[in-house]
């Protein structure tokens, strides 16, 4: 899945969420659609900065392997692709 792609998953399911929440509370109408997407926008922004936090680790001291070292950092670059991508939408 590219970073767009799950830039778009992650902003569709807490859009989902958010309008769910919304109407189980019998929140007014007065809350339009565009407030509800940037609300689910700023949700997945924070779900995609806990994943950034996660994933730093002092390489130096906690990996032994250059092998585990790309991984990481190649996961940190997919992750800050995605929040790039939400940020677009």
């Amino acid at each position: 899945m590219t970073p767009k792609q799950k830039a778009e998953e992650l902003v569709d399911k807490f859009h989902i969420k958010v309008h769910v929440s919304f109407v189980e509370n019998s929140i007014p109408s007065v809350v339009n659609a565009l407030m509800l997407y940037d609300s689910a926008k700023q949700l997945a922004l924070i779900a995609v900065d806990e994943i950034l936090d996660a994933l730093k680790i002092d390489l130096d001291k906690d990996l032994s392997t250059i092998d585990v070292a790309e991984f990481v950092s190649n996961k940190i670059i997919y992750w800050q692709e995605v929040k790039q991508e939400i940020e677009k939408l």
